[in-house]
């Protein structure tokens, strides 16, 4: 048998088609969970950075947007208008050092004269510090301030407080609008920094950074790239896209490689907050791609893992089958090969009961059927053999026999020549007869034996002759069994090869069978398949609602309780308006002590300002929930800082305090009722997310029920797919199995019908045989015929013979009648001569008979020797 590749035999094939239908769906289908499963990952992370970022840039707003609006509120204080009128600034710098312990998150507030000179400090002991310059009229923030701006400082390295700081500046105009100076801030900015780092973080590792109008770091976790490095310059020009869109103005997200790590990034702008419209910055929120995809990641991981491990079960799965129907398949071919070979001992061993175990059943009825009949021929050839044998021994004897008889004829003949010769001397010299009767009577004696010995050639001539017939009757016996043999061989091969096309055919229409079954099969797999697909697409598109619904709920659950926050927010804001319109009614009653009134009044405003300030902060803090109870908390201070203008203005106009106090009670009880309105509202709106919460809660039970059911839709139907898969290999293995099943019938057929030919030649041979050896019976007989009239013919040579030596021992007596008797002796011998001419006739057609007999039995001979040498090639 041919050496071949693995991979080219049947094992081989099996393995791969096996692998290649295992391995390709489950990758497949893997590869579109994976990055299913990693574009939900990108969708809910971006979704958690922009909310990130959002929330940064909400609360970073309104912390700066309410630093702003206090720097616009101070520059309009009468204090600091009338120390600079007056240039009295006693009362600035106690103002300005209220201001400082109030509002601890500023570290400086500075009030400065038109020509840039610091006159005023919320901390007089700056003007010690050896780095603070006191005339700042070459400073950018001066410049727009003296142009009537309020301006707000972009992060800068403060010398005099040796660290980054955010500045804020207005300038201070009279009451005819005419600028008298300028005030200003500074906010150390690891206040803002540290609220950005804190609150931005995004998982485990992602944070949230800053950009200035230019690009440059502002926040980052690391210190040493602030106002150091510009993203819009940076190598990778993804970044640097990026980063000019954030100085644009622009949101989005996207995806860039930083140092290395590949990272996805959410970018919002800052949009300001009140009167304050943002200076241009631009915040982002990170999270490396290893903490984001790490689950995808893991599972990318697993279905490596799963692949491998059904690989190798698949293999292993694979082999065995491939094995299992190689091995018998290739035991066959050896079987086969063997038989074809002229190897007829051997026998396969049949363990399987499919259609495998049934073709190795047929081979081995096949090869017994082949025993039998090789058994049979060689039976028959070794009787043709032992018949030739016989014939050529008799034919040998014959020939023997022959030459016997032609040699005896000779003598016969020449004997008989003699004795012509000697009778016509007789008749020539009848005056010596007397003395040449003794001489006469010898040769008469001699003829007499020759006679004798003639007959007694014949006789054993007649019995060779016979025995002969006898032999070759036998002969042609066996050569018609053989005949009659080989024509049972031909019909018994006819009807194999019947039978195998028969097989043949049934085999074929298990082939075609086999293959509808397998594209019946190969339909409803795809089918199938396409069901499962629907199933796991229903799945997925359950599993996201369950998620989309669970975050709803837990939305929904936040927006529940920033919605109680927010109203009891509302009701200390309804308290704070209740006592500041007691307040008002206790100041129209005391009218009469407006002095003592007013003081207490701006105690109480400045306490207010100081309570909204901090509201405003803890609003920032709370976020997108805590927006609608800053906003409060700005109206509430700017109502408190309008009650200190208002007390200004009431010890300037005592008379209009009853107008104005009547007034303020009246915006009193109308803040009161929108509070106590803003209050029902918001009670009603938490009840409405409360209800919405159950309801997604119920929604995503549901959803969950459905998940669980589809999941095991999706199982079902994958099993299914499995069986089907199982059914169509098995399919193909019948239809591969019928196919060589229908290829070996055919190699079969053409064996059984070069046999049938062989056996046809077998039987025309032994029927030539039959002929030839009647045809040498027929011989046989006509020289049996032959010798009797030889041996016939010798009696009365013998008899005459008597009769002469009769008439010799008379001789003396009837000399007389010598000469007739001569005369009549001649005539004898004339007829003996006529018939020993006639015997050697004869014997020489014998003789050729015999040789024609011999030439006869020996082609027979070969012929047996032949048909044993074709049977023996055959082991049985």
């Amino acid at each position: 048998m041919n050496k071949r590749s693995f991979f080219k035999g049947l094992q081989g094939k099996l393995l791969l088609f096996f692998l290649l239908m295992s391995l390709l769906p489950l990758a497949i289908v893997s590869t579109v969970a994976y990055q299913q499963a990693k574009g939900s990952l990108q969708k809910l992370g971006n979704d958690m950075l922009f909310d990130t970022t959002e929330k940064i840039m909400g609360k970073l707003d309104v912390l700066v947007g309410d630093r702003y609006d206090d720097i616009k509120a101070w520059s309009a204080a009468d204090t600091i208008r009338e120390s600079l009128s007056t240039k009295k600034y006693g009362a600035a710098i106690r103002y300005l050092g209220q201001l400082g312990k109030s509002y601890e998150i500023y570290k400086e507030i500075l009030l400065f004269d038109t020509s840039g000179n610091c006159i005023a400090a919320s901390n007089m002991s700056i003007f010690s510090n050896p780095n603070f310059k006191k005339n700042q009229s070459d400073r950018e923030w001066f410049k727009h301030a003296m142009a009537g701006e309020i301006y707000t400082h972009d992060v800068y390295f403060s010398a005099s407080i040796n660290e980054l700081a955010i500045g804020f500046s207005a300038p201070v105009k009279d009451d005819s609008g005419r600028i008298i100076g300028l005030i200003g801030s500074r906010i150390p900015w690891a206040f803002i920094e540290k609220i950005v780092l804190e609150e931005g973080k995004t998982g485990a590792t992602g944070y949230t950074y800053i950009l200035n109008k230019d690009g440059e770091f502002i926040v980052h976790p690391k210190t040493d790239k602030i106002l150091k490095e510009n993203l819009t310059k940076d190598q990778s020009q993804v970044l640097a896209d990026i980063a000019i869109k954030m100085t644009k103005g622009e949101s989005g997200v996207g995806g860039y490689t930083y140092e290395g790590v590949s990272k996805q990034v959410s970018y919002l702008p800052s949009k300001g907050f009140g009167d304050f419209k943002g200076i241009g910055w631009s915040g982002a929120s990170v999270i490396p791609d290893k903490e984001l995809y790490a689950s995808v990641y893991k599972l990318r991981s697993i279905i490596f893992i799963v692949i491998v491990l059904a690989a190798m079960a698949i293999s292993i799965l694979a082999i065995v089958i491939a094995r299992s129907i190689a091995n018998p398949m290739i035991k066959g071919v050896v079987f086969a090969q063997a038989v074809a070979a002229g190897d007829l001992s051997g026998q396969l061993e049949v363990r399987s009961k499919d259609e495998v175990g049934d073709l190795a059943n047929a081979l081995n009825t096949m090869v017994t059927g082949l025993k039998d009949m090789i058994g049979k021929i060689r039976d028959t050839s070794g009787q043709v053999a032992s018949a030739a044998g016989q014939i050529s021994a008799n034919s040998a004897q014959m020939t023997r026999a022959a030459h016997s008889q032609a040699s005896a004829t000779e003598e016969t003949s020449s004997t008989m020549v003699q004795m012509a010769a000697s009778i016509q001397t007789v008749a020539n010299s009848a005056d010596s007869l007397a003395s040449n009767a003794d001489e006469v009577s010898s040769s008469i004696q001699e003829l007499g034996a020759s006679s004798e010995q003639v007959a007694k050639s014949a006789e054993v001539m007649s019995a060779s002759v016979t025995e002969t017939s006898a032999t070759i009757e036998q002969m042609t016996v066996s050569i018609e069994k053989v005949a009659k043999s080989a024509e049972d061989l031909a019909s018994s091969v006819t009807e194999t090869s019947s039978t195998i096309e028969q097989m043949t055919v049934s085999i074929d229409q298990v082939a075609s069978n086999s293959q509808e079954l397998q594209k019946v099969v190969v339909d409803s797999a795809a089918i199938i398949e396409e069901m499962a697909a629907s199933i796991k697409q229903v799945a997925r598109n359950v599993e996201d609602a369950d998620a989309v619904a669970k975050s709803a709920a837990k939305e929904g659950s936040a927006g529940l309780q920033a919605g109680q926050q927010a109203a009891a927010g509302m009701a200390k804001v309804a308290e704070v308006i209740d006592k500041t319109s007691a307040s008002i009614v206790n100041l129209g009653k005391r009218s009469e002590e407006i002095g003592g009134i007013v003081k207490v009044i701006n105690e109480i405003a400045d306490q207010t300002n100081l309570l909204a300030l901090n509201a405003a902060i803890e609003a920032a803090r709370a976020g997108d929930a805590g927006r609608g109870f800053a906003v409060v908390a700005e109206e509430v201070r700017k109502l408190a800082e309008r009650s200190m203008v208002a007390t200004k203005e009431i010890a300037q106009v005592i008379r209009q305090v009853q107008a104005d106090t009547g007034e303020s009670v009246k915006y009193g009880e109308i803040a009161a009722q929108e509070a106590k309105n803003s209050m029902e509202l918001t009670t009603v709106a938490a009840n409405a997310i409360e209800n919405i919460v159950a309801s997604i809660a119920k929604t995503s039970n549901l959803m969950s029920d459905i998940s669980k059911m589809t999941a095991e839709q999706a199982n079902a139907s994958s099993q299914v797919i499995r069986a089907s898969e199982k059914m169509n290999q098995a399919t193909d293995v019948v239809a591969n199995a019928s196919r060589e099943q229908a290829l070996g019938g055919r190699q079969i057929r053409l064996a059984v019908e070069r046999m049938n030919h062989i056996t046809q030649e077998v039987s025309v041979a032994t029927k030539e045989q039959a002929t030839g050896s009647k045809q040498i019976r027929i011989a046989v007989e006509n020289m049996n015929t032959v010798t009797s009239q030889v041996s016939i013919a010798t009696k009365e040579q013998s008899l005459s013979a008597r009769q002469i030596v009769t008439a010799v021992n008379g001789m003396n007596a009837m000399t007389q009648s010598v000469a007739n008797a001569t005369a009549e002796q001649k005539k004898g011998g004339e007829m003996v001569v006529q018939a020993v001419e006639n015997i050697s006739d004869l014997t020489r057609e014998n003789l050729s008979s015999v040789e024609q007999l011999a030439r006869a039995a020996q082609s027979l001979s070969g012929q047996a020797a032949d048909l044993a040498g074709m049977v023996a090639t055959f082991k049985v």
